[in-house]
């Protein structure tokens, strides 16, 4: 288990499209216990390949002591909501956005 910082951000992204990596990366530089990584779909030197994984997040974060904020389309926030639920992380640590098509409110 890695040693616990102040702040963990995980960044899932196609290489195409890093909405705010470069300022991610500038506020874990300032801030200088915060950890960056980076998911890309496609291979990318600066990146872990594909997409971000439950088991990844188990082995590699301290959920148990995580604040999550998640962002993405409804089949993403379903699956990482109902697994960080699974792993124990209480439902007032979860926080999520939605985008994706206007007619699809999110039900998770």
């Amino acid at each position: 288990m890695p040693r616990p910082l102040s702040t963990d951000t995980i960044a899932t992204v196609k290489a195409t499209v890093s909405a705010l990596a470069a300022e991610t990366r500038a506020a874990a530089e300032r801030h200088g216990d915060m950890r960056v990584e980076t998911f890309y779909e496609t291979a990318d030197r600066d990146a872990h390949p594909g997409r971000i994984r439950m088991d990844w997040l188990r082995a590699n974060t301290h959920l148990a002591e995580a604040d999550i904020h998640l962002c993405g389309p409804r089949p993403f926030l379903r699956h990482f909501v109902q697994g960080l639920h699974e792993a124990g992380v209480p439902a007032d640590r979860i926080r999520y956005g939605f985008f994706g098509p206007a007619d699809e409110p999110l039900a998770a």
